[in-house]
C-alpha cells in the first residue's frame, strides 16, 4: 500500500465518519458507518506513515537510485 492508497482510505474514512453523505437505511441497519469511517481514517494514516518510512529506508540504502 502506498501513499495514494492511504490518501484514498483517509478520504473514504472522512466521508463515512463525518456523515458527509446519507447512507441508505439498509446499510446503516447492518453497519455503523461512523465506526467504519474512523477505522478507514486510522488505516489510511498508517498506510501513509508506512509508505514514507519505507520510502526513506529505500533511499537510504540506495542513495544513487531515484
Amino acid at each position: 500500500m502506498g501513499l495514494g492508497a492511504g490518501v484514498l482510505l483517509m478520504f473514504v474514512g472522512a466521508v463515512l465518519a463525518l456523515d458527509a453523505i446519507a447512507m441508505p437505511q439498509a446499510v446503516t441497519d447492518v453497519v455503523r458507518t461512523d465506526v467504519v469511517g474512523w477505522i478507514c481514517l486510522a488505516m489510511g494514516a498508517l498506510a501513509i506513515v508506512l509508505g514514507v518510512v519505507t520510502s526513506r529506508q529505500s533511499h537510504r540504502q540506495h542513495p544513487n537510485r531515484h
